[in-house]
């Protein structure tokens, strides 16, 4: 409401019509004077700003939705003027930095980020530059800062230029989000899968080892029985024997380190599995070892590792060799 030497005017008014309908109307009262001076009336002149009432309700609820949503994320928005320098960020920039806006505003990111850090990687910082230069938008460009406790913080930015209704540059808006975390589990994935790769390669090694190892176990002890206790031969054959067991058992270890990450299965006959293992020991073992086969053609299908389908070894309580495989055999249906 506004007044003069004259009266008042400019009232907000709500008027319902003959309909129901209820109108906000901007009016303006002023009276109406004879010659004399003397006030016999007044005049109003109405005007419908329903819409208009409406549009700014509707301007305000925008607004207070969308800082409950930026309150609530934990991304922060910034702006920029058209010499790139920050005339605004969110709340949120403080949640998730440490720093105070008073910080950052009237400052370019380079500024704000330091030399430090701007060094770190120069060619992504020029290429960051060009493109802030064309004002063209800036897609998820990520770098590296301190925080307030000057701990490192990975952050990706995305902007867009603002330009006037005559073309004129006015600077970016835009949002930022600390992906420190992110970045933490994408290192300790690779991380992880290097891991898994050496050891699975460390498992292949020793596997292949230890069935380089199997013609001296088995070979070995069977070797020294025909020699006498007493001779140089025979404490030298001991010595070997002895360290292929020790090898064995750091081979053992290796394998059980290994298959807890490489353990892989896939489907095989069995009976083919040992079958072929069978063929190999006959043609490594002397005639004098017994080997007792005990096959059925119809054992069928198992999930095996083929990384263990060769291991073998002698029957501790005679000189028999037994088949030693990690067999798992597919459920029957029907």
């Amino acid at each position: 409401m506004l007044a003069t030497d004259r009266g008042k005017f400019n009232y907000e008014e709500n008027w319902v019509d003959p309909t129901g309908t209820t109108h906000v109307l901007l009016t303006a009262k002023v009276p109406l004077t004879d010659d004399a001076g003397n006030r016999n009336g007044i005049v109003t002149v109405a005007l419908d700003i329903t819409d208009r009432k409406q549009a700014e309700e509707g301007l305000r609820a925008s607004e207070e939705r969308f800082k409950d949503i930026a309150e609530s994320a934990s991304d922060w928005f910034w702006e920029t003027g058209p010499d790139l320098r920050c005339t605004f960020v969110s709340d949120q920039f403080h949640e998730q930095t440490g720093f105070h806006p008073e910080d950052i505003i009237d400052k370019t990111l380079r500024e704000f980020v330091g030399l430090e850090m701007v060094n770190e990687n120069p060619e992504q910082w020029q290429a960051h530059d060009e493109t802030l230069k064309e004002h063209l938008p800036l897609q998820n460009f990520e770098y590296s800062q301190r925080n307030a406790d000057r701990l490192r913080q990975h952050v990706r930015v995305s902007g867009k230029p603002i330009f006037d209704d005559a073309g004129a540059f006015l600077g970016y808006r835009g949002v930022a989000t600390d992906i420190t975390e992110y970045r933490r589990t994408e290192r300790e994935l690779a991380h992880h899968k290097r891991m898994e790769s050496l050891g699975s390669l460390a498992g292949g090694i020793a596997h292949n080892l230890n069935n380089l190892l199997q013609p001296i176990l088995i070979l070995g002890p069977l070797t020294s029985d025909a020699l006498e206790k007493s001779s140089v031969e025979y404490q030298n054959l001991e010595f070997i024997n002895q360290a292929a067991v020790r090898a064995k058992d750091l081979v053992d270890r290796i394998l059980a380190f290994s298959r807890e990450k490489s353990y892989q299965l896939k489907s095989a006959n069995i009976y083919d599995i040992v079958r072929e293992e069978l063929t190999l020991i006959h043609s490594i073992v002397p005639s004098t070892v017994t080997i007792n086969e005990n096959l059925d053609r119809n054992t069928g299908m198992v999930l095996v590792d083929a990384l263990q389908t060769q291991r073998c070894g002698p029957d501790p309580q005679g000189r028999r060799i037994r088949q030693a495989d990690h067999l798992r055999q597919w459920p029957r249906h029907g």
